[in-house]
């Protein structure tokens, strides 16, 4: 239930947000999974 209540959260966020504020968003999106990236990366290279 709680999930849901925060999905909606998020939705209400993107709807409501102005163009610099979704062109932020967006860019937060990229760099964050680009660390995600950039960390299993690691991970694969020194486990092999």
């Amino acid at each position: 239930m709680q999930g849901r209540s925060a999905d909606q959260y998020k939705q209400m966020q993107i709807k409501t947000a102005s163009p610099g504020k979704l062109l932020l968003m967006l860019y937060q999106g990229a760099v964050k999974f680009m660390k995600l990236a950039k960390k299993n990366i690691n991970c694969l290279l020194y486990t092999s």
